[in-house]
């Protein structure tokens, strides 16, 4: 009796210790960030910095609405594609946990072949887009058809 009284007053001074030293961490790096944070917040223009992050990613400066609406389509079916792939990842699992029982096969082959022709959709639609906006571009930059002279 005496050793398990010894036990739980080690545990009870262990853990006051313990949140001892957890306040004594969150007052130190309180005052450490109280002490920093002037010298952050001392920059002459904060946007300058996400002006030079925009250059560097490219997407500074005046942009064609041709290359905003080819970007938002390029995310979107970028987002579908991922979902796509994710639904014939389950269909996988699916049929690996489905224990020899034949309903939840068919039904694991048929989300799996649902995901494979969403896959396959998506893609010919990406390509489709990527041509479409293509051709927009030169058109709109006049290297693209009728963009010369007119001959009789």
């Amino acid at each position: 009796m005496v050793y398990l009284t010894n036990k739980i007053n080690f545990y009870n001074k262990t853990r006051a210790n313990y949140h001892f030293a957890l306040v004594f961490m969150v007052i130190v790096l309180t005052g450490l960030s109280l002490i920093i944070a002037p010298s952050v917040l001392a920059q002459e223009n904060p946007l300058d910095a996400l002006q030079s992050t925009a250059q560097t990613a490219g997407l500074a400066g005046e942009t064609d609405i041709t290359v905003i609406i080819g970007r938002i389509i390029n995310v979107v079916l970028s987002l579908l594609g991922l979902i796509a792939v994710i639904i014939i990842i389950i269909g996988g699992f699916m049929w690996m946990t489905s224990g020899g029982d034949e309903t939840k096969i068919k039904k694991a082959k048929g989300l799996m072949l649902n995901g494979i022709i969403g896959l396959l959709i998506i893609v010919i639609s990406y390509t489709a887009a990527t041509f479409i906006i293509g051709r927009l571009q030169e058109v709109g930059q006049g290297n693209g058809a009728g963009s010369g002279p007119i001959t009789p």
